[in-house]
Formats: C-alpha cells, sequence, structure tokens
C-alpha cells in the first residue's frame, strides 16, 4: 500500500441486537488512503452515495448484530476497508447502498484485496462482504437471483503451509514460560493458569474471558465452555499441571461468584473485574517479551493445543470435537507440525525387506 497523507475516519453507531434487550456500540475506525480507491469503469457505473435509513434497516448494520460480541469489530473494520476501495472515502460503510453492488463489482473487490492483504486477511474481508449483501436479501433489497450472481467470486487461495500464519509453541518454550510466570507473584501465577486453561482447552481469548468461576468443576475435571454462536461445550482438564496451577490461583482468587479470572494490580491487588479479550492478547505478548520467546497470540496456542493433540496420535475427528470446529478441514488448518509430522508418519510405514539374495 502507498504511503501518504491519511485522515482517520470514525462512525459511531448504536442500535441493539435481535432478540436482545442490551444495546452495543460498534466503533469503525478506518484508515482513508488514496491508494485504496479502486479505479476500475465497474465501479463508476453505479451510484455508491451515502443511504440513509433507520439502523435496522441498514444491511451493514444487520450483519454486525448478528454477529458474536468478539467478531463485530473486525468485520466491521473489514466493512469500512472496503468501503474505502469502492469510493475513497466518500461514503461510509454503515450509510454504503450495498444492494446497489453486482458481480463485476464484488470481483473487482475480490483482486484488489488479493493485492493488498495476506489470503486469511482478504478471505475475511470478503466473508463481510458476503455477510453484508446477505443482509440486502434478508432485507428485501435485492433478490436470490441478484445475490447469488453477485456472490459467485472466488475465495483467494491461502498460503503453503510454510508461509501460513502463527504458529505453535514448543514444550521448551512452555517450560520457559512457566518458570518465568512461578516468580512473579499473584499476577504471574493468574496469567499462569489462565495460559494453562487456554492450553488445556484450545480456547479462543473470547472464550476465556468469558469463563466465570462455576464454569470449571475440580472434582470432575471439567469446563463449561461458551463457544461461538453462543453454544455451551464441555471440556476436559485432565492434565496434573493445569489442575495445579489452576487450584493455586483458586486459593488466591477466592470463591465469590464472577470471572474465572480477575485483573490483578501492581502490588497484588486482585479486582474482581473481569478481563477483555485485548487484555489477554496483551498479556501473552508482555510475557513473552519478558522471556525472550518469539510473538505469542491466544490463537497460537489454540493452534499448539491442535498440534499437540494430532501429534499424540488423536484422531482429527476427535481433536475437531475438542476444538470446538464444525468443519474438519478448520481444524487441519491449524496444524502447525509441518514437516515433522511427514516424517513422523513415514516412519510407520515398512516394507518387509530382508536382503538381496546373490545366489
Amino acid at each position: 500500500m502507498t504511503t501518504g497523507a491519511k485522515d482517520h475516519s470514525f462512525v459511531p453507531f448504536t442500535t441493539t441486537v435481535p432478540d436482545a434487550t442490551i444495546p452495543y456500540t460498534i466503533l469503525i475506525a478506518a484508515v482513508v488512503d488514496p491508494a485504496m480507491k479502486l479505479d476500475l469503469p465497474a465501479v463508476a457505473d453505479i451510484d455508491l452515495t451515502p443511504v440513509d435509513r433507520p439502523p435496522e434497516l441498514q444491511p451493514a448494520i444487520v450483519y454486525l448484530a448478528s454477529l458474536s460480541v468478539s467478531s463485530r469489530r473486525p468485520q466491521a473494520t473489514a466493512l469500512a476497508a472496503i468501503a474505502l476501495i469502492l469510493t475513497a472515502g466518500q461514503c461510509p460503510a454503515l450509510q454504503l447502498p450495498w444492494h446497489r453492488l453486482r458481480f463485476q463489482h464484488t470481483n473487482a473487490v475480490r483482486s484488489t484485496l488479493a493485492e493488498r492483504y495476506a489470503p486469511a486477511t482478504a478471505n475475511r474481508y470478503l466473508a463481510a462482504l458476503r455477510g453484508v449483501l446477505k443482509a440486502c436479501w434478508q432485507l428485501d433489497l435485492i433478490d436470490q437471483q441478484t445475490l447469488a450472481k453477485t456472490l459467485n467470486f472466488k475465495l483467494i487461495p491461502g498460503e503453503s503451509e510454510e508461509t501460513a500464519a502463527g504458529r505453535s509453541l514448543s514444550f521448551r518454550e512452555m517450560k520457559t514460560l512457566m518458570e518465568h510466570l512461578a516468580e512473579q507473584g499473584v499476577n504471574g501465577l493468574r496469567d499462569a493458569a489462565l495460559i494453562a486453561v487456554a492450553y488445556a482447552g484450545g480456547l479462543r481469548r473470547q472464550e476465556i474471558a468469558n469463563l466465570d468461576l462455576d464454569d470449571y468443576d475440580p472434582v470432575n475435571g471439567t469446563l463449561r465452555v461458551l463457544r461461538k454462536r453462543q453454544k455451551r461445550h464441555m471440556v476436559y482438564i485432565e492434565d496434573e499441571g493445569t489442575k495445579a496451577v489452576l487450584g493455586e490461583w483458586l486459593k488466591v482468587r477466592g470463591n465469590e461468584p464472577g470471572p474465572l479470572f480477575y485483573r490483578v494490580h501492581k502490588g497484588s491487588r486482585i479486582e474482581p473485574v473481569r478481563l477483555n479479550p485485548q487484555t489477554i492478547s496483551d498479556m501473552l505478548q508482555r510475557r513473552t517479551r519478558q522471556t525472550g520467546l518469539a510473538k505469542l497470540t491466544p490463537h497460537d496456542l489454540r493452534r499448539t493445543t491442535i498440534s499437540d493433540l494430532l501429534d499424540a496420535g488423536v484422531d482429527l475427528a476427535t481433536v475437531q470435537k475438542l476444538a470446538g470446529h464444525t468443519n474438519a478441514n478448520t481444524t487441519a488448518k491449524y496444524d502447525r507440525r509441518g514437516e515433522r509430522a511427514k516424517r513422523s508418519a513415514a516412519a510407520k510405514l515398512h516394507v518387509p525387506w530382508t536382503g538381496h539374495s546373490t545366489g
């Protein structure tokens, strides 16, 4: 992306989630870059001036309201980026007449995203485009045939296994991290317990933040997890190390109802407030910097769980269930074992050759 003068546009809005009474606010923060304009005749043939409608009739708002809390902000940013591509900042995502787009426009957006972003990011942006166009259909702004034609663009081919985003954590790195946290007081104990639970359950950062004390049953070694789409899953805590560090944290935390993981301030002062997902990400980055390890994200911990289970010989179908994936192909994409797994698999093959007879 070319550099140059940039203007930050912030478009706040408030609406209500369907079937819920609690309003939420989404802040779309987009960077306007002149180079993002899609300078193609395909876009010049339609009117993309802002359209004002009540929030419940704006496709972008309807689409974002259908997402989980953790998905709204990144997908709002995706819509903002696409709006910038189409209009160079002349029309914000929330007022864009998405229903006027046709295949030539969506396919052109796909091409621009493929040029400017990594495949994973570009495909996430395309998922937002699909979502907002489906919202147009749900609002009777386009018919089903038009929707099908407009969405008839292909996903962007992913990266090779060698260059795919994310990484897995080695046992040596995990040991280094845990030994460091063991010397960091109450804050370190909380972080060690959180990392252990995240790894043991293959949890997403939002799932970690959502955990409550009563979700954990130490007697049966179970943890109730609120997965995507508000589904409850049971995770089993069988590892003795995880049980031990979590038990130590709970002794310090106390047995008051509320979040499983509280905030811990300087001086080991515990505040009974739930951590947010970004705080969990920031904590991991801070701890890896302190130990000299490579950057680590909550999703890298999840990749590590999946890779380690597959390495231990657990079948893909079971790992898929443990990870809470609806599709085994998604689980396979998390595998970061690379060439090691191939070599290990090859070593299991045996040809019963006893030597060449010269007689």
